[in-house]
């Protein structure tokens, strides 16, 4: 069951977006039954991936929706007096990743601005990335690169290096090329 969580987030990484999401097909994403979504960080990462994947594959409506879905589960369950019940250091892990989460929604957000996602998250992120958005929605690409930069998983390439010839950064290649 992990095993197939973690070879769609693999393939994410690797820029195969199509079989990532293939592979977690089989997951009922919204039954909150399923053994996932009892771990908030699994439940987070199963989520995020799957709003990346949509938006490399340009299906901008759902990565939005995805990302709405997952960012508005975190900001519920980190309400004060609700994030007690955690583990040291979850919180301050799950703000992390939604933070993530919230860079890359407003990036869909200026790319498919007629779409409606949720009051709350949407301004959740004005509240957090207002200035960039701004600057997006005047066509600034550099705070399209720092936003992606910053919120994109670490993307990984399947190829195994060589080690005899001097490369600078295979990871800013690996970067660049998505």
């Amino acid at each position: 069951y992990f095993a197939a969580i973690e070879l769609a987030r693999i393939q994410c990484l690797m820029g195969d977006y199509a079989s990532s999401l293939t592979t977690l097909s089989h997951l009922r994403l919204q039954d909150r039954n399923e053994l996932f979504m009892s771990l908030p960080i699994c439940h987070f990462n199963v989520f995020y991936h799957i709003g990346v994947c949509n938006m490399m594959l340009r299906k901008f409506n759902e990565g939005l929706d995805v990302f709405s879905d997952i960012i508005l589960y975190v900001l519920r369950i980190l309400k004060p007096g609700a994030a007690t019940n955690f583990r040291s250091g979850v919180p301050a892990q799950l703000q992390r990743m939604v933070d993530k989460a919230m860079s890359l929604t407003a990036i869909l957000m200026t790319v498919n601005p007629s779409y409606r996602i949720e009051d709350q998250v949407k301004e959740a992120i004005e509240n957090k990335y207002g200035d960039k958005i701004k600057r997006l929605q005047l066509g600034d690409r550099t705070s399209a690169i720092e936003l992606f930069e910053s919120s994109c998983p670490k993307f990984i390439s399947p190829l195994v290096p060589e080690y005899g010839s001097i490369t600078t950064n295979m990871h800013l290649d690996v970067f660049n090329h998505q």
